[in-house]
């Protein structure tokens, strides 16, 4: 399989299990409660992306100025974890500014994990060449994560307002929805 279409299914994955983590069981909430929810989506979208757009260059950089030179390439992995949690601190800022409610320790902590599983799969399927390519990879990977992210939330939104069996209620009809987007995507890859 392409390194391309692995790092698709990546980025449906950890959005799908996000998803799951942040929203409540469609059809037992208020819109009130659905619009909570939403923006502890719109908050982890934003702090994630945030982070991957700052995260990424400064790997880059210091991947190219301390570890090639020294042929340390096998620490990358775990250069990208230390860099990508420091970046957070300040994602967390832009937390604040968002009103995540309950939700705000589940989406730092999912933030950081995305971070780390995004930015390394990123740096992996693209292997950006030159800073430029790094910066459009980051903010390419965090365009793509909240607009999984929100396709979701939208999907989980509509859930709310249908008729759903009651055996398919809750994570089921989620994993199934979210199945079904990922089968979509995967048209386009032929």
């Amino acid at each position: 399989m392409a390194p391309m279409a692995i790092f698709l299914q990546w980025l449906l994955f950890t959005a799908a299990i996000n998803h799951l983590v942040l929203s409540r069981r469609p059809g037992d909430g208020t819109r009130a409660r659905r619009a909570a929810d939403s923006a502890a989506v719109r908050a982890v979208a934003i702090m994630t992306g945030a982070a991957l757009v700052t995260a990424m260059p400064v790997d880059w950089l210091l991947d190219h100025a301390l570890l090639r030179p020294d042929d340390l390439a096998h620490l990358r992995p775990l250069l990208f974890a230390l860099v990508a949690l420091a970046c957070l601190v300040p994602a967390r800022l832009i937390l604040r500014r968002q009103d995540a409610g309950d939700m705000a320790p589940r989406a730092r902590l999912l933030s950081a994990a995305n971070v780390i599983v995004l930015g390394t799969m990123s740096g992996t399927a693209l292997e950006p060449a030159s800073l430029p390519s790094v910066i459009l990879a980051g903010m390419g990977t965090a365009a793509g994560f909240a607009l999984a992210l929100h396709a979701l939330d939208a999907m989980t939104e509509r859930l709310g307002d249908a008729h759903v069996p009651a055996p398919f209620r809750g994570a089921p009809i989620r994993l199934l929805a979210a199945g079904l987007f990922a089968l979509g995507l995967a048209g386009f890859s032929g």
